[in-house]
This record gives C-alpha cells, sequence and structure tokens, in this order.
C-alpha cells in the first residue's frame, strides 16, 4: 500500500493536490493499492465533494477525523425530510433561499439554519442551533451524522468548546475539547494531548510494514509525527516547487526549521519535485550528466535503503504514465525532475553543488507524457509559492 499524507483539499486545490490525484490515475492504473490521508479539519464543506472533484475515489480517501469512527467517506445523502424527523416539535415554519434554509419553532425564538449542498436539491450538509439569539450547537452530516460542535458564549462570541465524533449509530467514537486553542482528545482507550499526538497515533493504527510506502506531500505540523510511527515502511518526502525556496537553506542544502530527513535511517528518503505545480513528468535532471550516472545508477539503488522496493514501484507507475500520454495533447509542460538528498552521501558530494546530478536509473521517467497546465493556486496551504528556479 502506498499512503500519501496532506493536510487539506478545497474546490481551488493547489498544485499539490493535482498533483496527488494524477498518481492516484497511475497506482490505479499499475494495479498499486493506495490511501490519500487528509489530516486539516474540513468543516464547511464535505470532503468527499472535494475530493472526488479532482478525481479521488471514495475508497481511496482517509480522513483524520473520521479513522477513529466507522463512518465512510461519502457524498451528502442526509436529506431534510430526515432532519424533520429528529425535531424537537412540529410547530414550526420552513423558509428557503438558495442554498440555505430555516426552521423557525413558534413561540420560543429558536431555529435551525440548514446548509444546503446546492440551491435546488434538499441535500442537508451542516445545521447551525441558535437558542435564546445564542449559537449552541453545530451539526455535519453525510449519510448521518458524522459530527458536532458545541457552543458557549464568551467574550460576547460564540466559543465552540467541544467536538463530538459519531459512529454510524449514533454512538460517540470520541471526542475532542477545546479550552481556548488548546486541544485534548478523548478516545475511548487513552487521551491525546495535541493533534500531533492524534496524527501520529492514527499513523501506528495503520500498522505500517516494510511492504508499505509513505509519501508526505505536506509535512507542517504532522510530518514528525508520522515519521515517528511510521515503523518499518518506506518514508518520503515530496518537496514540491512551490514549497522549495532558496532562502530557505542553508550552505549545505538543509532546510531551516524543517524536518530532518535522514537517508541512513531505515526507509527514508526525500524527493525533489521540481516543475510548475505538482507533478508534471519526471525526467533527466542534466542530460550532459546522464552518461556518467548511468555508471553508477547500480551503486546508487545500493546506498538508499529501501531503494529496490522503491525503484519497482517508479518503474510500474513510468510504464503507467507513458500509457496515460498517449492521445493527450501536451502543452505548457514543465519538465519535473526528482532529486534523491542523502546525507552522508558516500563520495562525498554537497548535493546543492552538484545540481545536474540526476537519479535517472533510479526513477526512469516517471508520468512521462501526461500533460498538467499551470494550475491556479489561490492561498490553499501552500505557503509562499514562488519557484525562483521557473520564470513565467
Amino acid at each position: 500500500m502506498v499512503y500519501n499524507f496532506n493536510l487539506g483539499i478545497g474546490w481551488a486545490s493547489s498544485g499539490v493536490e493535482y498533483a496527488q490525484s494524477y498518481r492516484a490515475v497511475m497506482l490505479r492504473n499499475v494495479g498499486i493499492d493506495a490511501k490519500f490521508v487528509f489530516t486539516n479539519m474540513i468543516a464547511t464543506e464535505n470532503i468527499e465533494h472535494l475530493t472526488k472533484n479532482i478525481g479521488f475515489l471514495d475508497s481511496e480517501i482517509i480522513w483524520l477525523y473520521t479513522f477513529f469512527t466507522d463512518q465512510r467517506i461519502a457524498p451528502v445523502s442526509y436529506t431534510l425530510d430526515d432532519l424533520k424527523k429528529t425535531l424537537p416539535t412540529n410547530r414550526y415554519t420552513y423558509t428557503r433561499k438558495g442554498k440555505a434554509g430555516r426552521l423557525a419553532f413558534e413561540g420560543t425564538g429558536n431555529f435551525y439554519t440548514v446548509f444546503f449542498v446546492n440551491e435546488t436539491e434538499e441535500l442537508v450538509h451542516r445545521v447551525e442551533i441558535v437558542s435564546r439569539g445564542r449559537l449552541i450547537r453545530k451539526d455535519y452530516f453525510t449519510y448521518g451524522r458524522v459530527f458536532s460542535e458545541y457552543y458557549a458564549p464568551l467574550d460576547k462570541k460564540a466559543h465552540m468548546y467541544l467536538r463530538r465524533f459519531f459512529n454510524e449509530d449514533g454512538t460517540v467514537a470520541y471526542e475532542e475539547v477545546n479550552d481556548d486553542g488548546n486541544v485534548i482528545y478523548r478516545l475511548p482507550e487513552r487521551f491525546l494531548s495535541s493533534k500531533e499526538e492524534l496524527v501520529g497515533y492514527m499513523v501506528s493504527k495503520l500498522s505500517l510494514t516494510e511492504n508499505d510506502v509513505v509519501l508526505i506531500d505536506r509535512v507542517t505540523g504532522v510530518g514528525q509525527a508520522i515519521l515517528q510511527n511510521a515503523g518499518k515502511a518506506r518514508v518520503g518526502i515530496m518537496i514540491h516547487a512551490d514549497h522549495f525556496s532558496e532562502g530557505g537553506t542553508d550552505d549545505e542544502g538543509q532546510r531551516n526549521n524543517a524536518i530532518r530527513v535522514n537517508a541512513e535511517q531505515h526507509g527514508h528518503f526525500a524527493v525533489l519535485c521540481r516543475g510548475a505545480h505538482g507533478l508534471a513528468h519526471f525526467g533527466v535532471a542534466d542530460e550532459q550528466r546522464q552518461g556518467h550516472h548511468d555508471q553508477q545508477a547500480g551503486h546508487e539503488h545500493d546506498k538508499i535503503p529501501g531503494s529496490h522496493e522503491i525503484a519497482h514501484i517508479l518503474q510500474k507507475l513510468e510504464a503507467a504514465g507513458n500509457k496515460a500520454g498517449k492521445g493527450h495533447r501536451v502543452g505548457g509542460l514543465r519538465q519535473l525532475h526528482i532529486i534523491l538528498e542523502e546525507r552522508g552521501h558516500a563520495d562525498g558530494g554537497n548535493q546543492r553543488s552538484q545540481p545536474g546530478r540526476s537519479t535517472q536509473g533510479f526513477v526512469g521517467h516517471l508520468f512521462h507524457g501526461v500533460a498538467v497546465g499551470r494550475t491556479p493556486d489561490h492561498g490553499h496551504q501552500g505557503g509562499n509559492h514562488q519557484d525562483k528556479g521557473n520564470g513565467g
């Protein structure tokens, strides 16, 4: 299994999410099972609608917040009629305008604001409950209630102090207690004192083995927890073009304040993806050095822990990429290279002083021929998205 870790996703996703979606297609084409793990809290939309929008299958998605429940990733199918069956009284008026409706209870001043998936259907994603003029709860639905948020007034604002996540039968799976930004997760078997601990615990429950591969597309707030709990799995850090900054590295090519990846540690490697926005195609970093590299390709595999297993997957992906590229009109492609960064390299070379060092023997031409245009990044999870190495 290949596990791909990311933070969030939106309607205007960045190139990282599109890179993952292309990767998903290619892994399917070569028969390699894959999961795409998202760790951000996504409340205003159903995550399934966002992942399906760019081509993921529901069965490929793991969401941190439903991982510890028996809820499936699924489109919204909970209806207004389903909601009405749960109301405390049948004495109410109902109005709707666009994607929002209101159930107002007679003589109380209490009401439900109902948020629908779209402006025409009666599929309910979220309900906000107001009592005596104060927001007290928000309920979130797919085919049933997934989780609820509980609010109380604090400093003249609605303060969310508790999230409760449910199983399909309505029982509580676990809770998130929020004390002014400090969170505690109460699971039946243990308490966890931070989101990072929750991520780490989820990774430990995956029971990863040496047959699994973990690819981390974004590390902020989760990278260390993943590495510490990945066990014998082969772990790779995907450094996308928009995330690389020359100013964020020191003289030895190590990213300041970044997660440390040691290639000598079992199964850990780093992958530098250089291109416009995410995955376009992998090629030769420096054609002039290709001949020299081919002579060393066999030795490179021996130096990198787990490289034989990774190379096998990448070779299968290469074939899928070539097949996928047939019939596509290639326009505006940015060649994307892959560079293996290894600390304590056997030949003593400074990787940064050798920008042309190729890993052609290691990765082949992965995803060759797949057309990828520049995709707009609307500030979603990307940080500083400036690739100084590519003009235009």
